[in-house]
């Protein structure tokens, strides 16, 4: 991508199967939606530290990529945007993001680590469904919502550790993460959803 280049749009390089690396300039500011979906033989994604939003489904099925760097003023990160990138191992969300949309990591089926930032307010619905292999989760104190389904199905979590300031937990957060073996809801917890621990 050109120096000089403050925004990637919607659907710029979708499905551009042959793509291996991307070099993302300095100031770059936005990615669009499905800017990079099904890229499918893209192995790395380090984004600039100017980058201040990421579009919906950015990254969707990028099934080659295993790294993905996020840039401490990220102020969202948008729906389906890491959804089905199936070998990413790691993610770390910097502090900036308010938002982790809907399903932005569902089907990361090789993830076993991601650190939240003080500062992140909200995961969104479905966020991290189906991370089978995650095994630890802290949340910050800055969190006060998170959403549906938002760690269903995480079948190797076994550490769980929510923020003082979580006020609501969704429906089916937790379903079926079989191996939590502790949990310590926090005072200021009001809401907690339909089976939301079950299993």
């Amino acid at each position: 991508v050109p120096p000089g280049t403050l925004g990637i749009a919607d659907y710029a390089f979708l499905a551009c199967g042959k793509i291996e690396s991307i070099t993302f300039p300095a100031g770059l500011m936005s990615i669009g939606s499905l800017a990079f979906q099904s890229c499918t033989k893209l192995t790395a994604a380090d984004l600039p530290s100017s980058l201040l939003s990421l579009g919906s489904a950015a990254f969707r099925y990028c099934s080659g990529l295993v790294r993905v760097t996020l840039p401490s003023g990220l102020a969202m990160i948008g729906a389906n945007a890491f959804n089905g990138c199936t070998k990413l191992t790691s993610i770390a969300i910097p502090g900036t993001t308010a938002l982790v949309g809907q399903a932005a990591f569902s089907g990361c089926s090789a993830l076993t680590n991601a650190t939240f930032g003080a500062g992140v307010a909200n995961i969104g619905n479905d966020a991290f469904y189906s991370c089978s292999k995650l095994v630890a989760v802290d949340i910050p104190a800055s969190v006060t919502n998170i959403g549906n389904r938002a760690f269903y199905g995480n079948g190797s979590l076994k550490t769980l550790v929510l923020g003082a300031d979580v006020v609501s937990i969704g429906a089916e957060a937790f379903r079926n993460d079989y191996t939590l073996t502790s949990l310590v809801l926090p005072a200021r917890l009001a809401t907690i959803g339909d089976q939301a621990f079950r299993n």
